[in-house]
C-alpha cells in the first residue's frame, strides 16, 4: 500500500513549531513587552567569576536591569567593564556604587546598587559622556580579603616585634624580674602576718585603754564645767570692778571739786597767816631781848621835852 504525504503540509508544520519554539524561547527569556533602558557602566578590578550576560542587577532588593555584556580592558587587564541596561527612571545618582554580590551558595553574582543621597546629582547620558560610569564599590569578598590582609600583617609585624623582645637576654631579664617577684610575694605575706600580729596587739591595747579614756573625758567633763562655773564668777567678779571703778571715778570728781574750792579758800588764808607769822616773829625777838617783859610788861616810854 503505497502513503501519500503532503510535503507541503509537513513543511508548513515544521516552520511553525519552529516559529513557536522561537517565540516561547524569547518570552522565557525577555518577554514581549519592550521595556525602554540606560546604558550603564562599571569598571571594577574585582572578579567577574559567576557574573554572566542577563545576570539581574537590583537597587535595594528590587530588580531595575540586566547585565549586558563584559570585556576585559585591553589598555589595563587589571580592570574588566561591566555594561549595563538599567530601566529608565531609575533613581542613579553621582554617589550611586555598583557591588557584586555573591547569591548563596551557587556561585552565581549579580550587580547591587547601594547608595544613592536625595542632595546627589542624576547619572544621566550626555553627549561627552554617552555611557556614564557607575563607581564601584567593594564586594563583600574583597571586604573580607583586605579584612584578612590586614590581619596577617598585623599578625607579622606582632611577630617581628615579639621577636625583638624575646631575644636571650630580654628572657634572662624576665626570668629575674619574675624571681624577684616571688621573693617579693613571699616578702609581702610576711610582712602581712606581721601586720595581723600588730593589728591584734592593737586591738588588745584599745581594749585596755579604753575604760582609761572614758574616765578621762568625765574628768574633761567634770574640769568643762567646773571652767563654766569659774568663767561665770569671773564676771560677776568683772561686773563688781566695773562698779567700783565706777564709784572711785566719781569719787575723785567729787575730790576734784573739793580741791578747787580748798584751794580758792587758801589762797584768801594765805596773807592772814603770812601777817601772823610776821608778827610772831617779831614777838620771839622782842622776848629774846627782854625776857622779862612778858612779866612785867612793855617798858613806859619817858617823855619827851615838853610833855
Amino acid at each position: 500500500m503505497e502513503h501519500k504525504f503532503n510535503y507541503t503540509i509537513v513543511g508548513m508544520f515544521v516552520l511553525g513549531f519552529i516559529a513557536c519554539l522561537i517565540a516561547l524561547i524569547i518570552w522565557l527569556t525577555n518577554g514581549f513587552e519592550k521595556v525602554n533602558t540606560i546604558e550603564y557602566r562599571v569598571i571594577t578590578n574585582e572578579s567577574v567569576s559567576g557574573l554572566s550576560v542577563n545576570s539581574p542587577i537590583d537597587y535595594r532588593g528590587v530588580d531595575v536591569g540586566k547585565v549586558a555584556s563584559m570585556e576585559l580592558n585591553h589598555d589595563d587587564p587589571r580592570y574588566v567593564t561591566i555594561y549595563l541596561n538599567i530601566d529608565v527612571g531609575t533613581p542613579i545618582k553621582n554617589d550611586t556604587e555598583a557591588v557584586l554580590m555573591s547569591r548563596g551558595i551557587t556561585g552565581l553574582v549579580n550587580v547591587s546598587l547601594t547608595g544613592g543621597t536625595p542632595e546627589a546629582g542624576a547619572l544621566l547620558p550626555s553627549k561627552a559622556d554617552p555611557i556614564p560610569t557607575i563607581k564601584n564599590g567593594a564586594s563583600l569578598s574583597r571586604r573580607l580579603d583586605e579584612a584578612l590582609n590586614n590581619v596577617t600583617h598585623s599578625l607579622s609585624e606582632l611577630s617581628k616585634k615579639m621577636g625583638l623582645i624575646l631575644t636571650t637576654e630580654n628572657i634572662d631579664n624576665l626570668s629575674n624580674i619574675l624571681s624577684n617577684t616571688n621573693t617579693f610575694t613571699a616578702d609581702l605575706a610576711t610582712v602581712g602576718d606581721k601586720i595581723n600580729v600588730l593589728t591584734e596587739k592593737a586591738t588588745g591595747t584599745i581594749d585596755t585603754i579604753q575604760p582609761q579614756i572614758k574616765d578621762a573625758a568625765q574628768a574633761f567633763s567634770s574640769f568643762a564645767d567646773h571652767l563654766q562655773g569659774s568663767t561665770k564668777q569671773l564676771e560677776n567678779m568683772s561686773v563688781k570692778i566695773n562698779s567700783t571703778l565706777d564709784s572711785a571715778e566719781s569719787t575723785l570728781n567729787t575730790w576734784g571739786s573739793l580741791g578747787q574750792e580748798a584751794n580758792g579758800s587758801l589762797q584768801d588764808v594765805f596773807p592772814v597767816l603770812e601777817n601772823a607769822l610776821y608778827n610772831f616773829s617779831l614777838f620771839m625777838q622782842e622776848l629774846e631781848a627782854k625776857p622779862n617783859s612778858i612779866i612785867l610788861g612793855k617798858p613806859q616810854q619817858k617823855p619827851g621835852p615838853g610833855e
